[in-house]
């Protein structure tokens, strides 16, 4: 076996019992050149200190100079690895031959917090998938559409869930809420709300009621007829009209509830009283 510092060859055998060195200084753009085989019971290279350990047993430790059972031991205020590529293809693989079990696993404390399995399926155990640019999402473009429609979207870019207040809104006029509750959910573009609602008290109300306070504005189905963006049902609770069943979403104004012949709900359909003009609905309806 030979060991090369800085041009001048030492050359040693494996009888030798051991390698020691002296007299060499190592300085600049000095490096140490081994042909053969170093074996050694343990390897420590530093400056001023040990700062790479290897072991017998396959463990290795930066700034640590008794690694634990894991392979490697990275130790530091801000310690990390660094990946640089000289042939401008960068990245990090890991490639590991394994049937069964977990292939990469990320660990917090002892629990695990993210892990990707030989099944090819990726694990959060703690915590959410977040995006932090909008509009990003999880694409499915890969799967083939079944369907016989244009598809304009594979990216499922956006879920929420909330409250939101629903009130009934006369052309002129108020009218004091008693219940006016609501819950949405919104998967992508489209957006599923309930609301509640009955009446304490008015002030010179008429004209056609508006349903307002919508979560998300409502978008028209298409270019060529922009008057209905999504539908619905209505209950009909005390002391209000039990022709009103229906439900619409009006693009650029609001919902409006309508009776079978298409006529919406009129203020002079409604009472005012304490709890009275009560009803619950459901609407379904495309947002921008």
């Amino acid at each position: 076996m030979g060991i090369q510092i800085n041009g001048q060859t030492d050359t040693i055998s494996a009888s030798d019992g051991g390698l020691a060195v002296s007299g060499y200084e190592l300085t600049g753009a000095s490096n140490i050149n081994v042909t053969g085989i170093i074996t050694t019971s343990q390897l420590n290279v530093g400056t001023g200190g040990t700062v790479i350990t290897t072991t017998s047993d396959g463990k290795i430790g930066i700034n640590s100079t008794s690694p634990s059972a894991e392979t490697m031991d990275i130790v530091g205020n801000a310690p990390k690895i660094n990946i640089d590529s000289t042939n401008g293809l960068s990245g990090f693989r890991l490639n590991i031959i394994q049937s069964s079990g977990q292939l990469f696993r990320v660990q917090n404390a002892g629990t695990t917090a993210f892990e990707v399995n030989s099944n090819g399926n990726t694990l959060l155990a703690n915590g959410n998938l977040v995006f932090s640019t909008s509009g990003t999402g999880i694409d499915f473009s890969a799967n083939t559409a079944a369907g016989t429609g244009t598809t304009t979207s594979s990216v499922l870019d956006d879920y929420e869930e909330g409250s939101w207040t629903p009130a009934y809104t006369p052309t002129s006029g108020s009218i004091t809420p008693f219940y006016n509750n609501g819950k949405y959910t919104k998967i992508g573009n489209l957006v599923m709300v309930t609301g509640t609602l009955s009446n304490n008290g008015s002030s010179s109300p008429s004209g056609t009621i508006e349903i307002t306070g919508l979560p998300f504005s409502i978008s028209a189905p298409g270019a060529s007829w922009g008057l209905r963006g999504g539908h619905g049902t209505v209950w009909a609770g005390y002391n209000f009209p039990k022709d009103q069943t229906n439900i619409v979403a009006v693009p650029t104004a609001g919902a409006y509830i309508y009776d079978d012949a298409g006529n919406y709900l009129h203020a002079s359909e409604l009472t005012y009283g304490y709890n009275e003009g009560q009803c619950s609905f459901t609407l379904t309806y495309i947002t921008t």
